[in-house]
């Protein structure tokens, strides 16, 4: 098709100066008579039915929900073009736009917008994909129109860069051989003394604004059942960058951007655990987002066209009406850098003991159940410490953990810890044989301090043995430790 008078409009940033200058005239129409209808509208705009809002507890914690009566702030600009019985017609005729049968006749025949908004695997029967062609098609113009209308008023004078800015991530989700993206996990039930911290050049702690609050709450996944009071209860993300995805189907692209396990999820839970090992207070996170980086499949009033799942790796407790506690704790700058720190070590750490205690240690904050909480712990330190060797297990690990946790921060005697640890070994060999007198060891009575849980205590070691670790790596051959235990006496 040849388009001629309107290469101006071009400025070298879009891939397709064909659709640019055909759709441009198809917007500029499409706004003037969607204001002409709006200010015609006196008593009644149409509104987004399920617009999200956001609120705030007194602990400063975000609390979203979604309108359920269509009283969003913001114009539904889309539903000037649409009908919602046979009998009426809409505000608007798409098909009657100047320059819509253009654009309507280009995209039909083109072969990209086709691989990309036609159903996967459907080249041969393209006949029967036509109306989804049209919807996708509508979609783009009446999305365009609206967010042009979102982003600059009712006044606006469509310029050609304003417009170029609206088109091109439609243009981009087209012709863009990869499609970047960016990860977003809110973290849940903690503060930050800052805004942003950056823990390398792709990965940092950024505090979420309202736009993005409100723009993630509709993103979950149904067969988890997560309260949205739970899901909002963050105010910051850690965000993932350098991600980029083979562009290929709208559809197959969405379910995949949509998938939990196409979420670098070892990365993150490294995170997560390194945010454990340093800070003594619960947290998790309840959903991972993906964030298009100047590409969209489609556009939703103003907010951003995340993907992502819901998911529940954060402890019980949290279903409990936590979100009513009076304060939520805060993370300081020098714990931050010690997450750093702890979680660059735990991403460049190829030794397999580490990773499994990490699992086990990510096991033990999402446990209901004390006494699971007591097997995953006493595993993950089995992990950490046995040598595989026949003898007696508990007595060598209890020897081994009380000489290690002289390098840490507990100030406990090797003595004290030998004896903690046979206590924890005691009472997790209780449960595994279902003894009834389990009960009598979930805690651990210490000479002038308060009593203290066993399952507690030993999660903490397990913290505590993964950071010596890590900074301490010969560790890892329990032979060694035994030598130094030796040497010692």
């Amino acid at each position: 098709m040849e388009v001629t008078g309107k290469e101006r409009y071009f400025n070298g940033k879009n891939k397709n100066p064909i659709l640019f200058n055909l759709l441009y005239p198809v917007i500029l129409d499409g706004i003037k008579k969607a204001v002409a209808v709006s200010k015609e509208q006196l008593f009644y705009r149409p509104s987004y039915f399920d617009y999200p809002e956001i609120k705030y507890w007194p602990n400063g914690l975000p609390n979203i929900s979604k309108t359920t009566f269509g009283n969003s702030p913001l114009v539904k600009y889309e539903a000037y073009f649409e009908s919602y019985s046979k009998e009426t017609l809409p505000k608007i005729i798409l098909e009657e736009l100047s320059g819509y049968k253009e654009v309507h006749s280009y995209l039909c025949e083109n072969e990209d917008y086709k691989r990309i908004y036609a159903y996967p695997g459907k080249e041969e029967e393209w006949e029967f994909d036509i109306k989804l062609i049209e919807v996708n098609i509508n979609t783009h113009i009446k999305g365009i129109v609206a967010k042009a209308l979102h982003t600059w008023g009712e006044d606006v004078s469509l310029s050609e860069e304003d417009f170029l800015e609206v088109y091109l991530p439609i243009e981009n989700s087209i012709y863009s051989k990869e499609l970047p993206v960016a990860f977003f996990i809110p973290i849940l039930f903690l503060n930050f003394d800052i805004d942003s911290f950056q823990f390398s050049d792709s990965i940092s702690l950024v505090k979420m604004d309202e736009n993005d609050h409100l723009s993630r709450i509709g993103v979950t996944t149904y067969s988890e059942s997560i309260s949205d009071t739970v899901l909002s209860a963050a105010t910051h993300a850690l965000v993932i960058e350098g991600y980029k995805m083979t562009n290929g189907n709208k559809y197959l692209t969405s379910n995949s951007l949509s998938n939990i396990n196409s979420f670098p999820l070892e990365e993150i839970n490294y995170f997560f655990n390194a945010l454990r090992i340093v800070i003594e207070h619960p947290t998790g996170y309840a959903q991972v987002l993906s964030k298009p980086i100047n590409w969209t499949y489609a556009y939703k009033s103003d907010l951003i066209a995340f993907h992502g799942a819901s998911t529940r790796a954060y402890p019980y407790e949290f279903n409990q009406h936590y979100w009513l506690e009076p304060s939520i704790p805060v993370v300081s700058i020098e714990e931050l850098k010690s997450i750093a720190t702890i979680y660059t070590g735990l991403k460049g750490q190829e030794n397999k003991k580490i990773q499994l205690a990490c699992k086990r240690l990510e096991s033990c904050f999402l446990r209901k159940d004390e006494r699971d909480i007591i097997i995953d712990a006493v595993i993950g330190l089995e992990t950490l410490l046995s040598d595989y060797d026949k003898g007696e297990l508990t007595h060598k690990l209890s020897m081994r953990i009380s000489f290690l946790l002289q390098m840490s921060s507990l100030n406990q005697s090797k003595l004290d810890i030998f004896k903690n640890m046979k206590h924890i070994y005691s009472y997790r060999s209780m449960i595994v044989h279902g003894d009834a007198k389990a009960e009598n060891k979930k805690v651990i009575k210490r000479d002038n301090q308060e009593p203290v849980s066993t399952a507690d205590l030993a999660v903490t070691y397990l913290k505590e043995c993964i950071m010596i670790m890590i900074n301490n790596a010969e560790y890892l051959n329990a032979k060694m430790i035994d030598e130094k235990i030796i040497l010692s006496n």
